[in-house]
């Protein structure tokens, strides 16, 4: 789905028009906390998750851990991660649209995740970095942007845009987790949103 007349860039600025960006300090500060839940999650084998296949080169590994799937909330992973789901819901998510997710995104070492686009403009991705390997070899290419991640610093972008992301370390390097989350495009007003909800759903 293609909205005409929103603003079009692969990455975005949070520092400017922080109006906009409110909710981010509150991600931000509390990123240990969202780390702390994230880990536990992902390092316990019976927990749920997902094996994204999708645009994933073979021998990679990428899993997902739901909070938000297809604009609704999970029960079950959002009992695991409490605090994090209250923190998120102060976040202008997708919920209640079909294209909304929100999960805690694992990729191993020697994983590509080759290039591919998102579904719609109406919404920009955010990653929040909660572990970084300790390689060079961890980076993502967003249209012509090259950008790495901060930890604890969310990265906005308009995945509509071709992108690809890497993570070529060694296996003791571990994974690169972060939280990857939708938000609705700043530039839509209130009954923009409705209207697109309407229209998806």
């Amino acid at each position: 789905m293609l909205y005409i007349g929103l603003t079009a860039k692969p990455v975005w600025d949070t520092q400017s028009h922080s109006n906009r960006w409110e909710w981010i300090s509150n991600v931000e500060n509390n990123w240990e906390t969202i780390r702390d839940e994230a880990l536990a999650v992902v390092n316990n084998p019976g927990h749920p998750h997902k094996t994204i296949l999708q645009s994933v080169a073979e021998g990679g590994l990428w899993k997902s851990f739901q909070l938000v799937d297809e604009g609704q909330w999970r029960e079950e992973t959002v009992a695991l991660c409490p605090k994090t789901t209250q923190i998120m819901q102060g976040v202008p998510l997708l919920t209640g649209c079909s294209l909304g997710y929100c999960y805690i995104s694992s990729i191993a070492p020697q994983t590509v995740i080759t290039s591919h686009y998102g579904v719609s403009n109406v919404k920009l991705r955010c990653h929040l970095p909660l572990v970084l390997p300790n390689t060079n070899d961890l980076g993502m290419k967003i249209g012509s942007e090259g950008v790495r991640w901060e930890l604890g610093k969310c990265l906005v972008f308009d995945d509509s845009y071709l992108h690809n992301v890497w993570h070529l370390g060694d296996p003791e390097d571990g994974p690169r987790i972060v939280l990857l989350f939708d938000i609705w495009h700043p530039d839509l007003t209130t009954s923009e949103i409705e209207a697109v909800k309407y229209v998806l759903n």
